[in-house]
């Protein structure tokens, strides 16, 4: 992403990741990887890897490089879940994360999966800062999930994540924090 211009990969997996013998990670397979122009509004673009592509990818949205941020949170949850999320839906609950997973993975990996482009880190250099932060991720956590909560017989409302610079939208301007 920090080419120019940015390279989206768009096909993050297990399968296209490979690690090297002196532990060097790289990338394989950039059959379906473009050049990020922000001023491409094309929504039907239909590519990626059931599970692992972002829901943009397959004609709801704007490509851009938070659908890469998409992918490596679903690898991360095939890593500690040893499965790959079959669903954008189960991808965000937090019912299916164990609490053998420690918290700030569990957050990471939500907020990667996070349905909404606005709503996951909004650069991978956001999301490195939290995987390296050595911080208490509960606050942040507790707000993902009641972002993404769900009340008995009603339908999901996606809330936006109040992000550091309190960013808030129409939906999320009542709510408490």
């Amino acid at each position: 992403h920090s080419q120019s211009p940015a390279i989206i990969y768009g096909d993050l997996k297990p399968n296209n990741v490979i690690i090297k013998p002196n532990g060097e990670i790289v990338l394989i397979d950039y059959g379906i990887s473009r050049e990020y122009n922000s001023e491409d509004k094309q929504s039907e673009v239909y590519m990626g890897s059931l599970g692992y592509a972002a829901p943009e990818q397959y004609g709801h949205g704007c490509i851009s490089p938070t659908a890469d941020i998409y992918g490596l949170g679903a690898v991360l949850y095939y890593i500690f879940l040893k499965k790959g999320p079959e669903n954008a839906m189960e991808a965000i609950k937090e019912r299916n994360y164990p609490d053998t997973i420690p918290l700030k993975y569990r957050y990471i990996i939500r907020k990667s999966l996070q349905i909404e482009p606005l709503d996951r880190f909004s650069s991978i250099e956001e999301f490195r800062m939290d995987l390296l932060a050595r911080r208490d991720f509960s606050e942040d956590y507790r707000m993902l999930s009641l972002a993404n909560s769900m009340e008995e017989g009603k339908t999901i409302e996606f809330f936006r994540m109040p992000e550091y610079n309190r960013y808030k939208n129409s939906r999320t301007a009542g709510m408490q924090h």
